[in-house]
């Protein structure tokens, strides 16, 4: 599946759940993974930790208006986001999902929702994600 950093694909060295909690982690990424369209929309939050959708460019001070940049998924320290994902799902044409996430000034970043990947020039969305992690700040 090239919509997948080759990691994550079938024959990758993660092509399952391993971040989902135990007993879900057998879960293949194909099944949660779908592909993104346009960039997410930020509708709540002081994040301006933001990147370009094309070629992943990261923009570290302001959000340019422009539908080529979106809200990094994961937001710098102190900051946090309420968007809304747009996702293409085979069938059904496009539909809307939220994603929240805030970090703390200590480090500690929670999320739900839709996730959006920008690993290496892949977009896409992961549906259902959610995790608490704790990163050096």
């Amino acid at each position: 599946m090239a919509l997948l950093p080759p990691i994550h694909q079938p024959d990758g060295e993660r092509p399952s759940h391993d971040d989902y909690v135990p007993g879900l982690e057998w879960i293949p990424r194909t099944w949660t993974s779908f592909s993104i369209e346009t960039p997410p929309r930020l509708l709540f939050g002081n994040q301006r930790y933001w990147g370009n959708f094309y070629n992943g460019q990261r923009l570290s001070d302001s959000p340019i208006p422009s539908p080529v940049w979106g809200p990094k998924p994961i937001p710098r320290p102190g900051e946090w986001q309420f968007s809304l994902v747009p996702i293409s799902i085979s069938n059904w044409g496009i539909i809307v999902l939220p994603y929240f996430a805030f970090k703390t000034k200590s480090g500690l970043h929670f999320r739900m929702g839709a996730r959006w990947s920008d690993d290496e020039g892949f977009n896409y969305v992961t549906f259902p994600s959610l995790a608490v992690k704790m990163f050096k700040v």
